[in-house]
């Protein structure tokens, strides 16, 4: 079955991926084995129009889980600005037909597995979970805050409920700021991508008092912040689409004049087609939130854009922020 993407005419994560270096590896736990070196031009032409991708999964998926993978593809890369191409199911995986071609930073993005889980940590020891992809309904603009990158995000209802009862019960509400980083221990937030840890941190005093008191809603945002700009972009990325439903490998990529059977051409702007409500980029219904994002880990920062979602026009604001940010890193 073939899935025809709209077109989204934004050049913004390429230079993002360039800016942040192809060689950057997945988070442990990823599995996407996303090839070192640059895709190969299939013709030895240097006028390549896109790039093919096989991608296969870990173990045998069936027909629906093949039909949600090429699903959450799909999104990453209609949100992937500047890109446009079809996702295929095939007997083995999937089918990946990108247009331009694609770095493989972006590769890697596409294919990373992209489960998020926080928890919180107490000095008694064990994680108890705060929130997944599947309590979140949005993310904000990415920002830099003092020493971190900063990812505002909004909660489910039930998330933002269940968040506030963990953090309550654990008491670190009245131990805020009580987060040793380094080791990990005492009353922190872990958050984890792929079952790899990008931060850890204590919640900030106005964060503890919001949520004792009860204020905490699925209408005010979360900071979720990262020390560096790799990790943030990934969040980003799996929150917006979800997870795959299996570790993903791409057994290769091809750079090609052509693709057969054609793909659609990027258009001036983003695409105005609404997604269907089972679509992991549907936005949730009811108004935006009011709020900015209330501070949520010790670093102080202002983060939030009021609206969540994960239109490709909010996140090409993000990735040209954070391609002027790799920019200025790399020249300091």
């Amino acid at each position: 079955m073939e899935r025809r993407l709209p077109a989204v005419a934004l050049l913004a994560v390429t230079l993002t991926a360039l800016a942040l270096s192809a060689a950057v590896a997945a988070p442990a736990g990823a599995q996407t084995a996303t090839p070192t070196d640059a895709p190969t031009n299939g013709s030895g032409a240097d006028d390549a129009v896109g790039t093919a991708i096989e991608v296969s999964f870990d173990g045998s998926l069936t027909d629906a889980e093949r039909e949600r993978a090429a699903g959450v593809v799909e999104a990453r890369l209609a949100g992937s600005p500047g890109y446009n191409g079809t996702v295929r199911t095939t007997e083995g995986g999937l089918l990946v037909q990108a247009q331009p071609t694609a770095p493989p930073a972006v590769v890697d993005l596409l294919l990373q597995r992209g489960n998020v889980t926080v928890t919180a940590r107490t000095p008694e020891g064990g994680d108890a979970t705060l929130f997944t992809n599947a309590d979140v309904r949005g993310t904000g603009g990415l920002r830099q805050g003092s020493g971190a990158v900063v990812l505002p995000v909004y909660l489910t209802p039930g998330g933002a409920q269940n968040m506030s009862a963990t953090l309550v019960r654990l008491n670190h509400t009245s131990n805020p700021g009580s987060c040793d980083r380094a080791n990990r221990t005492g009353y922190c937030l872990l958050v984890r991508l792929d079952g790899s840890v990008v931060n850890a941190a204590g919640i900030t005093p106005r964060f503890a008092d919001v949520v004792a008191a009860g204020n905490f809603t699925g209408e005010r945002g979360f900071a979720v912040a990262t020390e560096t700009v790799d990790p943030a972009v990934r969040l980003q990325v799996a929150l917006a689409a979800g997870p795959l439903p299996a570790n993903a490998t791409a057994t290769s990529v091809e750079n090609v004049t052509a693709f057969e059977g054609g793909t659609e051409t990027p258009t001036d702007g983003p695409s105005t087609a609404t997604p269907g409500a089972d679509s992991p980029t549907a936005t949730p219904a009811g108004a935006p939130p009011t709020e900015t994002p209330t501070g949520g880990t010790e670093t102080s920062v202002t983060t939030g854009d009021g609206s969540p979602g994960f239109t490709p026009a909010a996140l090409l604001v993000a990735l040209l922020a954070l391609a002027a940010l790799a920019a200025q890193t790399l020249r300091s």
